[in-house]
């Protein structure tokens, strides 16, 4: 009952923040320019990959994205983010003929959730969320978690192709976040991945179908944050199951 409960009150949160038009903000990137590059390919030695084209996405990720909130009344409100990237120098938005940079049918997810929050205390919200330790990463990162060469996301290239490290999980689906409200310069964060099955199976099984077994995907991740006026001090720290597919 309880599950029930919980999902109809965030069906009921995208539901309103969707009509209420004056409070939702569509927001976006397109990057599209000139790209040059020129590298030596470490593996094959005296080899040389030189680029030159009018690209997308060079400096940061292409994306289209929908914020909303609308106010409930007694200090709560509902909200909501969809956010998707975009390829602009595909024929198709969503990048689906472009094999080598998106593989997957349909926008590739962002970050997309809905929750709820009260003043005074803090919010929750479910679905597919940035992890603390990115969102601590962006707002000490000088250059926002740019595609650039040198960041945090992107330190190494080869071939002419940026090689992303796998130091943090950047984002899970699956996810419920709590975050306190602002208290005497400090935020609590936290966030908890929930994706258990347990599949059953006889003993005469097709080789393609699953021998069964428990198939659980959990993990969470704590975060607090301090603002004093410029100075931002941020502790985070997560464990994070790489098995589910909506976890990246």
């Amino acid at each position: 009952m309880k599950k029930s409960l919980f999902a109809v009150a965030a069906a009921t949160a995208f539901a309103g923040a969707a009509q209420a038009q004056s409070s939702v903000t569509v927001y976006g990137i397109l990057d599209v320019g000139y790209i040059g590059s020129s590298s030596n390919n470490v593996i094959a030695q005296g080899s040389k990959n030189t680029t030159n084209q009018f690209g997308q996405s060079a400096e940061t990720t292409s994306r289209l994205g929908f914020r909303g909130t609308e106010d409930l009344g007694g200090g709560d409100r509902a909200f909501f983010t969809a956010e998707f990237q975009l390829y602009p120098q595909s024929s198709t938005l969503s990048g689906d003929n472009v094999v080598s940079e998106n593989t997957k049918a349909g926008l590739q997810n962002r970050q997309t959730f809905v929750g709820l929050a009260r003043k005074g205390v803090g919010q929750f919200a479910l679905g597919m969320h940035y992890t603390p330790i990115h969102t601590a990463v962006g707002a000490t990162d000088p250059g926002q978690q740019n595609n650039g060469v040198g960041s945090v996301i992107y330190p190494v290239k080869l071939n002419g192709a940026d090689l992303t490290t796998s130091s943090y999980t950047i984002r899970a689906g699956n996810s419920l976040t709590v975050q306190t409200e602002n208290l005497a310069g400090f935020v609590l964060k936290g966030m908890y991945v929930q994706n258990a099955q347990n599949n059953s199976a006889n003993g005469n099984i097709a080789a393609t179908t699953s021998a069964g077994g428990n198939l659980n995907t959990t993990g969470w991740a704590l975060g607090a944050d301090y603002r004093w006026n410029k100075l931002l001090i941020t502790a985070n720290y997560q464990a994070l199951s790489q098995k589910n597919l909506c976890i990246w």
